[in-house]
């Protein structure tokens, strides 16, 4: 994923010299595809930035693969946005519907399957106990879930007066859980193969 920084999907004219010079990198060591997304201050897609960071990944390589990510769910309008997307050549959108969990925009996805030819992934909130019921009503083949747990640290010594930030926690990390990958594969292919 290209994203030089958190916070909101309006990027820079430095910003988006550093994402041109990120996706060149990451495809020339390999990616077969990337995931990026800009939006403009009024909620549309950053057509004019998008376009030039889908021509600098199309230069590097011409069949890698685009995903728009989830600024789609910031957009103003995000059916007009998905079109607009699709149109400048992506091939799936990863997208809660505009909502903050994919149950939770479980009809604008559903809707978005509809209207495109592209894939629609949703994402944000997948778990083994909502997989089902996104895949049953959205239609959708591809899915987004980091499906983490809690890691506790290696660190032997731990220094509780300080802090690296307001909400950091310097004594754990999160880390994909094979068996919460498992549980979803087994209830995807139970669902998908009905």
């Amino acid at each position: 994923m290209i994203r030089p920084r958190g916070g909101d999907f309006v990027y820079s004219e430095l910003e988006l010299q550093v994402m041109e010079k990120y996706l060149a990198m990451m495809i020339e060591c390999g990616a077969l595809g990337v995931v990026f997304g800009c939006l403009k201050t009024d909620g549309d897609v950053d057509e004019t930035s998008v376009s030039r960071l889908v021509t600098t990944a199309k230069k590097t390589l011409s069949t890698v693969g685009l995903t728009f990510h989830r600024a789609i769910d910031m957009a103003r309008d995000i059916n007009k946005s998905a079109k607009t997307v699709q149109q400048l050549g992506f091939e799936r959108i990863l997208t809660s519907g505009g909502h903050k969990t994919a149950l939770e925009g479980i009809q604008t996805i559903a809707e978005l399957v509809k209207e495109l030819e592209c894939v629609v992934m949703p994402g944000g909130g997948i778990n083994d106990e909502n997989l089902e019921e996104i895949q049953t009503k959205t239609k959708c083949v591809e899915f987004h879930a980091s499906a983490r747990i809690k890691k506790d640290s290696k660190m032997e010594f731990q220094n509780e007066a300080c802090s690296m930030g307001s909400n950091s926690q310097e004594f754990s990390i999160m880390v994909t859980s094979t068996e919460k990958v498992a549980k979803l594969v087994k209830i995807y292919k139970r669902t998908f193969f009905k």
